[in-house]
């Protein structure tokens, strides 16, 4: 299980959690420069991403648009990944005034106890967004929010 889909999985959790009536709830899987048009026109976007960024699996991070963007890859129509896309979307000026990014860290040691916890920290994360207590998530914390509970 490389964790790829921890976006997914947290999508399918705020489903279950109801939060489908408050929110439109999407799976995209590798949207590329189709993202801008998800993002184009729209106020308020939550985006859920599997990242490998270094920290302990299953930490759950959230990141400003600006962060990603300047990580960002020069432009290729064979490898847009969400930073490029992110930072196509800034040039075209379809960025949201309010976008969030949920990063989900990925990679060895994500074991189905560190995935489950990771799901449910990122799920407790995007409800208090949304909730409009982000009180601790802020875009430029540069520590992760929900480190993996898991002894090490």
């Amino acid at each position: 299980m490389t964790g790829d889909d921890l976006g997914w999985a947290a999508i399918a959790a705020l489903k279950e959690a109801g939060l489908d009536h408050v929110a439109e709830l999407l799976f995209l899987d590798r949207p590329g420069p189709a993202l801008v048009d998800h993002l184009q026109g729209r106020d308020r976007v939550i985006l859920i991403d599997a990242m490998q960024a270094g920290l302990v699996p299953g930490s759950v991070r959230a990141l400003s648009h600006e962060e990603l963007i300047v990580s960002a890859h020069p432009p290729s129509s064979h490898d847009l990944g969400l930073a490029e896309a992110l930072a196509l979307a800034r040039a075209l000026d379809c960025i949201p005034a309010h976008l969030h990014v949920i990063g989900i860290e990925t990679g060895p040691g994500l074991d189905g106890e560190t995935r489950s916890v990771a799901i449910r920290d990122a799920v407790q994360v995007i409800q208090a967004i949304l909730s409009g207590n982000r009180s601790g998530f802020g875009p430029d914390d540069a520590a992760p929010r929900f480190p993996s509970q898991r002894g090490r």
